[in-house]
């Protein structure tokens, strides 16, 4: 039976209660991501049973317990992301079966023990954006590791194939803290803005589609537009020929703009056409011919001079006489 203890991804804080590093038969050790503080004690030495230990993402301080070189079967231990300072205890290459090291984004400082090229099994290992300097082992399994192994150190001497990059607190700072801020400060009010403008423009979507129902308007490109030349050269139409006058009904006319027209006979009165709500191409030719006769006699059907009971259309036919004789003849 296998004795496992996981807290991964957990808000839990405090120190590492004393009693837990008694429990010699625990075999797995997983802790990262919360917020545990406080040192590691020499204690630790005694869970002898211990194969993985996992403390990266933590808040811990203080030297790395040399009491650790006394896990004889211990495979992974990662310390990443915590507050550890102090020298690499060279207790450390006694563990001849640890195939996981991972020292990186703490406070380390001094050498890389020279000890450490004696983990045979050792298939990873990390001591990046650590304060470390002098020599890389070059022994061991050290020769197979890349630069991105010692990365952003203090004054590391490597061989030539390792293109490590010079220490800098700003970048040491930036790899500790740059995940903790996307993940609380940064992602969750950009997902809620994005959520927000998305919902907005859907209701704008909805209430315009309630106000404008499909197909109730033309589309602006699909419509003639008629130019004011055009527009002049419809007045050499309206002459006898294109007149008559008939009392019931009033004015009538017809005209062409490219291309013909029906002769559309209108009332007097828009109103008239639209009082049981049926609209139809007369409304437009009669707005039209409206339209021109504002144009060519400056007046509207809403001056003064038509509040007497006079008609614009019966205006307009009486000022032309020579027309109406025509007609009643």
């Amino acid at each position: 039976m296998q004795l496992i203890l996981a807290l991964d991804a957990n808000a839990l804080s405090s120190p590492i209660p004393m009693s837990l590093w008694g429990l010699k038969d625990l075999l797995t050790l997983m802790l990262s991501f919360n917020s545990f503080n406080g040192s590691l004690p020499l204690q630790v030495g005694q869970m002898v049973a211990l194969t993985q230990l996992n403390l990266s993402g933590n808040h811990f301080f203080g030297n790395i317990p040399s009491t650790l070189g006394q896990v004889k079967d211990l495979s992974t231990l990662s310390l990443w992301n915590n507050r550890f300072q102090g020298a690499i205890p060279e207790s450390l290459g006694k563990l001849k079966g640890l195939e996981m090291l991972d020292l990186s984004s703490n406070n380390l400082s001094g050498n890389i023990p020279k000890s450490l090229e004696e983990l045979e099994s050792s298939v990873y290992f990390n001591v990046s954006f650590n304060p470390l300097e002098g020599e890389i082992p070059s022994g061991g399994r050290f020769i197979y590791f890349t630069a991105g192994s010692f990365t952003s150190n203090k004054a590391l001497c490597r061989p030539p194939r390792l293109q490590v990059n010079p220490y800098s607190s700003d970048s040491h700072h930036h790899s500790r803290t740059t995940k903790s801020i996307l993940l609380r400060f940064v992602l969750p009010p950009v997902a809620y803005v994005v959520l927000m403008v998305a919902f907005i423009l859907l209701l704008i979507y909805q209430r315009r589609q309630r106000i404008i129902p499909n197909g109730g308007a033309l589309p602006l490109a699909n419509q003639r537009r008629i130019s004011y030349l055009e527009l002049m050269g419809v007045s050499g139409l309206f002459i006898k020929e294109h007149f008559r006058m008939d009392k019931v009904f009033g004015l009538n006319f017809f005209c062409h703009i490219s291309y013909a027209l029906q002769i559309m006979q209108c009332n007097s009165y828009l109103a008239e056409y639209g009082l049981d709500g049926v609209v139809s191409t007369k409304i437009d030719v009669y707005s039209f011919g409206i339209m021109l006769m504002e144009t060519f006699t400056r007046r509207k059907p809403t001056d003064d001079l038509f509040d007497g009971g006079i008609s614009f259309t019966s205006w307009v036919e009486a000022s032309l006489p020579w027309f109406n004789d025509e007609h009643r003849g």
